[in-house]
């Protein structure tokens, strides 16, 4: 029976993490954004993805011009003092290159399929 509990955790951890789920969490959340579903993985590796979630925020010309985390609390909405995105976003608006232009993602290592 241990087996059996873990294997329904892992499909239901999995499951949680599907594209669907994803895009029903984001209509919940009103996410400003778009995700990609990398099927075959043929953009994860071009943008050099490591973690989950990795922002790559393009200018109107599709150049990357911020990569990274979202903000400097992962764990803690609530306890956010830096919006490295929104901040990013706004200097782009402004024309002005994001300040910082890259921070570490935090998140799941990406798994790539062999």
């Amino acid at each position: 029976m241990r087996l059996k509990s873990s294997l329904v955790r892992y499909f239901d951890h999995y499951e949680k993490e599907s594209f669907k789920a994803m895009q029903q969490r984001a209509k919940e959340k009103k996410f400003p954004f778009v995700y990609l579903a990398d099927e075959g993985q043929k953009v994860t590796p071009k943008y050099g993805a490591v973690r989950t979630p990795h922002v790559f925020l393009l200018d109107k010309e599709k150049r990357v011009q911020y990569i990274g985390t979202f903000d400097d609390n992962a764990k803690s909405p609530e306890n956010v003092k830096v919006h490295y995105i929104e901040n990013a976003i706004e200097a782009l608006e402004n024309k002005e290159k994001p300040n910082p232009n890259f921070t570490k993602a935090i998140g799941c290592p990406v798994k790539r399929i062999q």
